[in-house]
């Protein structure tokens, strides 16, 4: 006949369920501290990069000037003064002519000035 099965008794030093249970919450913490300590070192890694960006980003400002210098004034400046000037010299040749005019009047002796074009 076939013989009874026996069930296997614990051996004593041999591990139990709690053992594994145990085992494996302190894998589960190591596992849980090591992301932490990444997590850490990401965001002080994150930091030193940012850090260095702004450095970088400051010493390209400095060297690098904004708009460069002029040399002179722009065409469009120069431009205007030339226009400015004509305009000018324009009105003084209007009261050159009417000053010419009166005091030609005033030595001829002649009642009405000539007229201005």
């Amino acid at each position: 006949m076939s013989e009874p099965l026996e069930t296997p008794t614990p051996d004593p030093g041999a591990p139990g369920p709690a053992d594994d249970l145990s085992e494996i919450l302190t894998v589960v913490r190591r596992m849980d501290h090591a992301q932490d300590a990444g997590l850490q070192a990401t965001n002080l890694l994150r930091d030193e990069v940012s850090a260095l960006h702004g450095l970088l980003a400051h010493l390209i400002q400095i060297l690098t000037p904004d708009q460069p210098e002029p040399e002179g004034p722009s065409l469009r400046d120069l431009l205007a003064r030339v226009i400015r000037q004509q305009s000018d010299l324009a009105a003084l040749l209007k009261q050159t002519l009417a000053t010419s005019a009166r005091i030609e009047t005033r030595l001829a002796g002649s009642p009405t000035p000539p007229p201005l074009s």
